[in-house]
């Protein structure tokens, strides 16, 4: 089977020949004894160029620096390109296979990957190089030929590459990312091992003695190492990145601790970091699939990946068809990170499924005890907010843990993540800013659905982003209907689903008048069961 075509004109056999070689020509991912390639930057531009290659989902991909091999995988999703590409480095002593996973998610959604072994990075890589041989600036060197080698393949979108890397290898992206940051869309570090610097001081007496060779976590590596370590400080270099960065750090992490990630969010010069409340140094489980997606929707985000409309038609039809609206606030999500109910208020059913119960404030509609017993179980996580703490105190023995929230914080609960925006009335009395009561904005699927809770339109719902908006409209205590539908044509969310009206307060009519109100191409979906 052939797997070229050269496009437009004939370059010759020798051409043809390293083509093939390229993108792994009559051979299968899985085949042990694929031909390896061993491509330098000029002979990959020169080969790709006016050329379209037909490849398998992965193959082997080999880069050179200084005489020795560096080996990868490149992971390529379907179409013809070009792609948005994630360069992805594995921490210390490890290799490729601690990338992979996500390379694979990242071909799922239209995102190129290339992970691969640091030359002398670990005990079971397949490029060159011991151990005794590597630093992190060894390390940023072989990421730099194979940033070369990726730039020069027609199938990569230039503009469009990141790195990417865990632990040491998020440290090195990090260095990449600040020496070339013309070169660099986006930087994704996960647990970041910014500590080695600071270890690297202890060992050394803060660079007065140098060990020729020395164990870390039973690998045993040389004074390179050290040297290489102290001879730059990483917060100084990732001050000069000029583009946005996504860390995602676990709280629980022993080994590179999570106040040095928040020190880098507030270096780099745009950067964002997600907390996993609990996660060690890796993820697994429910947090390694969220931060999985939280990666994957950085890049999608960064690089304007969207799908066809009819894809984003399925997709909003998706995740409406996972909310539920009882009645007032009483709201009920299934997401990928478990059962979500928000102010669970007179509960027809008693479903005992919620993983996660999230309370805006402490009105009796809102915060009912009796109907928060109708759906926790054992294991449930309650969210509320933080002078709630003493209400919710009755509860504590019915749920397995209770989060105090504050306004305007960014939380992750689990793999739940969310943002909390100021939830008040700007001129009655019923809720005051002062109260600190919240809406919520969860990620869901990789939408964000916004969850007013009892407002009016205030100057901080009026820079909400979000794809689903949940909107009270019952006026008396919250906004009208007109008030409702100006804030949803401010934010211009995809859907805009109406809440707390004919129940308590608001005609059943008021619906209609806000769906009249609310301008194309929002849609307004009415869930309303009771």
């Amino acid at each position: 089977m052939m797997h070229n075509i050269v496009k437009d004109i004939v370059k010759g056999m020798f051409i043809l020949v390293l083509l093939c070689m390229i993108s792994g020509c009559g051979k299968t991912a899985d085949n042990s004894d694929m031909e390896k390639t061993d491509v330098t930057q000029d002979v990959t531009q020169d080969v790709t160029q006016d050329t379209t290659i037909i490849r398998e989902p992965m193959q082997e991909l080999e880069f050179t620096r200084d005489g020795k091999k560096i080996y990868g995988r490149l992971y390529l999703p379907e179409g013809t390109g070009p792609f948005p590409a994630a360069i992805m480095g594995h921490g210390f002593g490890a290799d490729l296979s601690m990338m992979e996973g996500y390379a694979k998610s990242f071909t799922e959604n239209g995102i190129a990957a290339y992970a691969f072994d640091f030359i002398g990075g670990g005990h079971g890589i397949k490029s060159d190089g011991k151990m005794t041989e590597m630093s992190v600036l060894t390390e940023a060197a072989d990421m730099n030929t194979v940033l070369d080698g990726m730039r020069a393949l027609d199938l990569i979108d230039k503009e469009n590459i990141f790195v990417m890397g865990g632990s040491q290898g998020g440290f090195v992206a990090t260095y990449i990312a600040g020496t070339r940051p013309d070169d660099i869309k986006g930087l994704i570090a996960l647990y970041p091992a910014y500590v080695l610097q600071d270890d690297a001081r202890k060992r050394t007496k803060d660079g007065t003695e140098f060990f020729d060779t020395f164990s870390v976590m039973g690998n045993t590596i040389s004074r390179l190492y050290d040297e290489d370590a102290l001879s730059f400080d990483i917060y100084d270099v990732m001050k000069n990145f000029k583009g946005d960065a996504l860390l995602i750090h676990g709280t629980a992490d022993t080994i590179a601790p999570y106040s040095y990630s928040e020190r880098a969010v507030d270096t780099l010069p745009s950067a964002r970091l997600i907390t996993i409340d609990g996660a060690g140094h890796g993820f697994g489980g429910k947090d390694d699939e969220y931060a999985t997606q939280c990666a994957i929707d950085f890049i999608k985000e960064e690089s304007g990946i969207k799908g066809n409309s009819n894809m984003d038609e399925k997709e909003d039809m998706m995740i409406t068809d996972r909310i539920r609206l009882f009645t007032q606030n009483s709201i009920r999500i299934e997401s990928d990170a478990g059962i979500i109910y928000v102010d669970p208020f007179s509960m027809k059913e008693e479903p005992q499924d919620a993983d996660f119960i999230l309370i805006t404030h402490n009105h009796y509609d809102h915060f009912s005890p009796e109907d928060i017993l109708k759906v926790c179980k054992d294991s449930s996580v309650m969210i509320i907010p933080e002078n709630m703490e003493s209400d919710a105190g009755e509860l504590t023995d019915a749920v397995d843990m209770i989060y105090t929230v504050e306004p305007d914080m960014k939380k992750t609960v689990q793999g739940l993540e969310l943002e909390t925006i100021p939830a008040y009335n700007n001129t009655k009395s019923f809720h005051p800013k002062k109260a600190g009561w919240v809406g919520y904005i969860l990620t869901v699927d990789g939408k964000r659905i916004y969850i007013a809770g009892d407002t009016d339109m205030t100057d901080d719902n009026r820079k909400v982003k979000c794809d689903v908006a949940m909107i009270p409209i019952g006026g008396t205590y919250t906004m009208d209907p007109k008030q409702a539908a100006e804030l949803i044509n401010t934010i211009g969310p995809e859907i805009a689903i109406p809440t707390h009206y004919g129940s308590v307060v608001g005609s059943p009519a008021a619906a209609d008048e806000f769906a009249n109100l609310v301008g194309a191409p929002v849609k307004v979906e009415i869930k309303k069961e009771y």
